[in-house]
This record gives C-alpha cells, sequence and structure tokens, in this order.
C-alpha cells in the first residue's frame, strides 16, 4: 500500500493506493445539525458515517452528471423528428393494466 500526503490549501489531504482504489482523506466542516442527523441515518442503514456520506456524495454527483446528460441530449433533439418516431407508433387503446 502506498500513502501519499501532502498539504492542500485549507486541510491536509492524504492520499491512499489500495489496489487500483486511489482514497483521499478530506477535512470537510458541517453544521451540527447535519453532522447529527447524518450520525442517525448512518446509524439506521447499519453503515458508517463515512460510508453514509460517501454514498451521498455519490448520488448528488450522479444527479447532477444526468442532469447534464439529459440537458444536452434535449439540445440535440427536434420537435419534427420526435413527431416522425411517434408517427410510427401504432394507435391503440392501452393495456387494461396501464390505463389511469
Amino acid at each position: 500500500m502506498q500513502t501519499i500526503q501532502h498539504r492542500c490549501r485549507h486541510a491536509e489531504r492524504i492520499v491512499t493506493t489500495i489496489g487500483r482504489i486511489i482514497m483521499s482523506t478530506l477535512s470537510v466542516r458541517l453544521p451540527e445539525s447535519l453532522h447529527k442527523k447524518a450520525k442517525e441515518l448512518a446509524a439506521q442503514e447499519n453503515i458508517s458515517v463515512n460510508q453514509f456520506i460517501t454514498s451521498a456524495l455519490a448520488e448528488k454527483i450522479s444527479a447532477l452528471i444526468t442532469e447534464d446528460y439529459l440537458e444536452n441530449r434535449a439540445a440535440s433533439g427536434s420537435r419534427e423528428k420526435f413527431k416522425k418516431a411517434l408517427s410510427k407508433v401504432k394507435a391503440v387503446e392501452p393495456a387494461e393494466k396501464d390505463r389511469l
């Protein structure tokens, strides 16, 4: 295992290489109420606060990346192409299970 340690502008950062995964240690300041809630929710999920925050961050990053992807796809679309594709769909009543 290789550990590289250096000083960042605002915090000490320790980078550890485990196999091919590079892990970083980052010190974060949180409002006490947020920290308390993270502890409670992590305990409910039977995971560490570190795992909880890592998962929450991954979910947020995924949501932002997805939003960017969808915006880019929407920008390249056209109403004309949509109508053309929609015209190929047969006009039939929905199945019973799909009705509102």
